[in-house]
């Protein structure tokens, strides 16, 4: 009887001594996991949010552009693209000495809806920012024009998806003579 009692008491203890063990283990696993999980999504987020500076040294500019942005520069018109569509950039020379009568003569010559329009100064110069409707409504772009030293530079999309992105480069542009 105080055998069969011994084995019980015996068994329990090692059955208690188990308990203490794994659930630590068991904690400290899961708690590492967790972690880990936030580590890898900060790391996704950071390469997600990381922005690299691009600089034509034809059209003498600079922006900063998300990561995830190819950049395709065919010298008088630079491309970034993206899943989500493309951004160009054009640089277009004016004896205008103002962007409103450049943008005025610039219109006259196209058939266009012109749905919103915005003055904007980035880095000081003088900007408007336009979405516009093509004939028929066929499509839509959203452009922002930038005017330095008898140069007009034309940042636009076609890809609503990338409006705020068009926006935030825009907004870091830097001319560079």
């Amino acid at each position: 009887m105080k055998n069969k009692k011994y084995m019980i008491q015996k068994n329990q203890l090692i059955l208690l001594i188990c308990i203490l063990l794994i659930v630590p283990l068991i904690t400290v696993f899961v708690g590492l996991t967790k972690i880990s999980k936030k580590i890898s999504t900060l790391t996704q987020n950071q390469k997600v949010n990381r922005r690299e500076r691009y600089q034509s040294k034809i059209l003498q500019f600079s922006v900063e552009i998300p990561n995830y942005f190819h950049v395709q520069d065919e010298s008088l018109t630079i491309n970034f693209i993206s899943s989500k569509g493309t951004i160009t950039i054009i640089r277009n020379g004016t004896n205008f000495n103002t962007l409103y009568d450049y943008i005025k003569e610039f219109d006259s010559r196209r058939r266009i809806k012109i749905v919103s329009t915005e003055k904007k100064s980035i880095n000081g110069y003088e900007s408007i920012f336009r979405t516009i409707e093509f004939p028929a409504g066929k499509s839509t772009q959203r452009s922002d024009y930038i005017y330095i030293n008898n140069w007009v530079y034309i940042l636009s999309t076609s890809s609503k998806n990338l409006y705020s992105d068009l926006d935030q480069i825009a907004q870091s542009f830097k001319y560079s003579p």
